[in-house]
């Protein structure tokens, strides 16, 4: 930890600056949990989608049925279903900014030099 790129530099003269084997270090450190986060993120992405269309195709349903007959009982639920879609909408959101930051910062470690695994 305590080398300079000058003495890393000194015994082989194909070696990298200490700058990219501390990246690297750090890279093969942290890879391991940042494919943990990548992995439980496009798991609960991909269910917030699936849960998006399962409840856009109960509105749907629900809406036939309120065309048909409004029974004054359903029309809380589907306004309840209308929330509940916003707010899986705002998660989705979320979910991507999250992705967008796991993506800035390991840029940022590895200078572009190593794409993200997924």
């Amino acid at each position: 930890w305590g080398m300079s790129g000058r003495e890393v530099q000194e015994g082989d003269e194909g070696a990298a600056p200490a700058h990219e084997v501390y990246a690297n270090g750090l890279l093969q450190f942290l890879r391991p949990a940042v494919q943990d986060v990548e992995e439980r993120l496009q798991a609960t992405f991909d269910s917030q989608a699936d849960l998006a269309r399962q409840v856009d195709r109960v509105l749907m349903e629900l809406n036939k049925v309120i065309g048909h007959q409004p029974p004054p009982s359903l029309s809380p639920y589907v306004h309840k279903l209308g929330n509940a879609r916003k707010r899986i909408t705002s998660v989705n959101s979320t979910l991507v900014s999250i992705r967008t930051r796991l993506e800035r910062i390991h840029h940022q470690i590895t200078g572009g030099r190593f794409p993200l695994e997924s």
